[in-house]
């Protein structure tokens, strides 16, 4: 099974929510609001993002068979992206204030959260699931990851920062799979040294520690001991110990087929 994960940066994903975050600590417009934000999730460069997955698809295709790889001695696993953030401003536990970023380091405004999984995330995954049926492939696969972290999302209500403040002191806790979240903070270059972290911006809105071990959970269920099949894989609030020798604790999940 090879696995691919693509689109995000082709449509500057990471670099939409920076403007989103300096925006709101500078009390500017919604970056939903921007055109050219606007103009990213919409025609043409839907159709010129299609293309581009669509051809790096084929080109993987290419690759496996000079390697001398038949279509049925392989398949190829596209999954799509995990929404970072709630979708929408009710499932924030923090209010539309500085603090959201400063301590939280989700600073956006609502409406910019709705946006992010309505349209942009939303039109990223559903441009990469096309780009599968537009490679007319019959060994690809779509995973669907969108709700994978829900409910362990950056500043969800019901899960909490990591530390000697918070209900969970330290992510090898027990109780940090369950209560903590699954996303790294937003960080911008301005805020970095006000902050004082270690931590580079590229980390932003990536799966920390117990997102990784989701993505693996999920991974594991559409590998499916060789039988590869797509689906929605989703967190069920639940966690186990692996039993194979390996003494990490991970997220159960389960795996929508269809």
């Amino acid at each position: 099974m090879v696995v691919l994960s693509i689109g995000g940066n082709d449509f500057h994903f990471g670099g939409v929510v920076q403007t989103c975050v300096v925006n709101f600590m500078k009390g500017g417009t919604e970056c939903s609001k921007l055109p050219q934000v606007q103009a990213l999730f919409a025609e043409p460069n839907l159709s010129v993002q299609l293309d581009k997955i669509t051809q790096a698809i084929l080109n993987i295709n290419d690759a496996m068979s000079e390697a001398g790889y038949a279509s049925d001695q392989w398949s190829l696993l596209v999954q799509d992206y995990p929404s970072p953030v709630p979708e929408v401003g009710s499932k924030v536990r923090y209010r539309e204030t500085w603090y959201r970023q400063l301590v939280g380091g989700c600073g956006m405004y609502d409406v910019d959260m709705k946006y992010a999984y309505d349209t942009m995330l939303k039109t990223i995954n559903q441009t990469v699931q096309k780009a599968t049926v537009a490679s007319g492939l019959s060994n690809v696969h779509f995973l669907d990851l969108t709700d994978a972290y829900a409910g362990n999302r950056l500043c969800e209500t019901g899960v909490d920062l990591v530390g000697p403040t918070s209900k969970v002191g330290n992510w090898k806790e027990k109780a940090a799979i369950l209560g903590s979240e699954w996303i790294s903070a937003i960080r911008v270059e301005s805020l970095q040294s006000l902050v004082g972290t270690p931590y580079q911006e590229q980390e932003s809105l990536h799966p920390g520690y117990w997102g990784q071990l989701a993505n693996q959970v999920c991974l594991k269920l559409a590998y499916n001991d060789g039988n590869v099949q797509g689906g929605t894989c989703l967190n069920t609030g639940g966690m186990y110990k692996n039993t194979d020798g390996d003494q990490r604790t991970y997220p159960i999940m389960k795996l929508q087929v269809g």
